[in-house]
């Protein structure tokens, strides 16, 4: 029995959830070989921290409060071990709904991590699918999952794989506008490099452009503008003006 055009077509729409599923069960084995989902919240220093910030966040939107200073305030004065204004709290926002939804459980926030550990490796299953097979583009999201610091910030609390899940779309989005030119994809870019990484990384303490003084230069690039002899302008000023005086007659290229 040959194999149709719509067989091929649902062949490849079964790729994405099945990969998905895998690299889910993988990161899962991962936090249940290493302990996590029995662990208590010390690994590192600041994991308690970020799993507080998401619960004060948690709690804040099942009081239904319209006041989230206040709120926080009294929060400090019970639990006074979380991370947000020290962190931006966007990460904390996406915690804290997950965990009103599904719970703040230790296992809830695990499948938590998992989710975001999955989305990350699902990106790059993704990516070299487009240039391989899918057992292959698998096996190198698989040989991702199985990077040591990968496998740690797997089994944590912790806002790393956030940031590079922001970092790797940014640069996709980047690369796929200067492969099509089209704008919606410099929109994402501009969105996950100036607005969204922002939300979760922790500010640094100095202002490049009050901080650093410029020593020398190292690059001169000059424009330089020119013209067929046949152009009766003979300077920047008279170009502009003859290119306004003839619209859509002119050619240019970059």
């Amino acid at each position: 029995v040959g194999r149709g055009p719509g067989t091929t077509q649902m062949t490849r729409r079964l790729y994405w959830p099945a990969a998905a599923l895998m690299i889910l069960a993988l990161i899962t084995f991962v936090q249940y070989r290493s302990g996590a989902w029995a662990a208590s919240y010390g690994a590192y220093p600041d994991e308690p921290s970020h799993f507080m910030g998401g619960l004060m966040v948690r709690d804040f939107l099942a009081s239904g409060s319209l006041h989230p200073v206040q709120f926080a305030e009294n929060h400090y004065l019970f639990q006074p071990y979380f991370a947000v204004g020290y962190w931006p709290p966007a990460f904390y926002v996406v915690e804290g709904a997950w965990m009103l939804l599904v719970g703040y459980s230790h296992p809830a926030t695990m499948v938590f991590t998992a989710i975001i550990a999955g989305s990350l490796a699902l990106l790059l299953f993704r990516t070299a699918r487009r240039w391989t097979s899918p057992a292959l583009a698998f096996t190198i999201s698989a040989s991702f999952l199985a990077i040591p610091s990968v496998q740690r910030s797997s089994s944590l609390v912790m806002t790393d794989l956030s940031v590079a899940l922001l970092d790797f779309a940014t640069t996709l989005a980047v690369g796929n506008y200067f492969e099509t030119r089209k704008w919606r994809w410099a929109i994402v870019a501009g969105v996950g490099a100036s607005a969204a990484l922002p939300a979760f990384i922790k500010g640094s303490s100095f202002e490049p452009g009050k901080d650093f003084e410029p020593l020398t230069g190292v690059l001169y690039a000059p424009y330089v503008i020119i013209t067929n002899t046949q152009t009766p302008a003979r300077s920047l000023k008279e170009f502009i003006a003859y290119a306004r005086a003839n619209p859509g007659k002119l050619n240019f290229a970059v």
